[in-house]
């Protein structure tokens, strides 16, 4: 039995493994490790690159609503501020006209009064004559109470 517990043999063994084990570190769990570490250190950067550009989503999408929302209150107020500037125009439009309106009724009236005024000169140029002419016709012959009766009934029709 010797030959199983052999100093020299448990030393060569235990030699061996501690020989084994270093190769082993050195040729597998360095490198193993350090890919790893490698790939560990990958996913951490994705990982915070995809929580950075969600953040920076997260402030597009804030800006962008921001943008809509000032887009829709100048929206709105160019709306007002046309409504402001039509009623204006509608107003200015509407007081042209009555201007207008309130001229031609103005001239109208004076056209009318004018009229009135020739028919009345007219009028009163055939009184005239008419007057005239009754005169000449009671100066030309002696007027009876019949006579000046149809004298009169004339002039009222032609006046008439």
């Amino acid at each position: 039995m010797e030959g199983i517990f052999d100093l020299s043999s448990i030393l060569w063994h235990v030699l061996n493994a501690a020989i084994l084990f270093v190769a082993l570190y050195f040729l597998l769990y360095k490198p193993v490790r350090k890919f790893m570490q490698k790939r560990a250190d990958g996913v951490s950067a994705q990982l915070d690159e995809a929580a950075q550009k969600e953040k920076d989503a997260d402030a597009l999408l804030e800006q962008s609503h921001g943008a809509l929302s000032s887009a829709q209150r100048e929206a709105a107020e160019t709306v007002s501020q046309s409504a402001r500037q039509a009623q204006k125009r509608a107003d200015e439009i509407l007081s042209t006209a009555n201007a207008k309106a309130e001229e031609i009724v103005r001239r109208a009236n004076e056209e009318a009064e004018q009229i009135r005024q020739n028919a009345h000169e007219a009028m009163v140029d055939e009184s005239a004559k008419l007057a005239v002419l009754i005169a000449s016709k009671l100066l030309e012959r002696e007027v009876s109470l019949e006579d000046h009766q149809k004298l009169i009934d004339e002039f009222l029709e032609k006046v008439g």
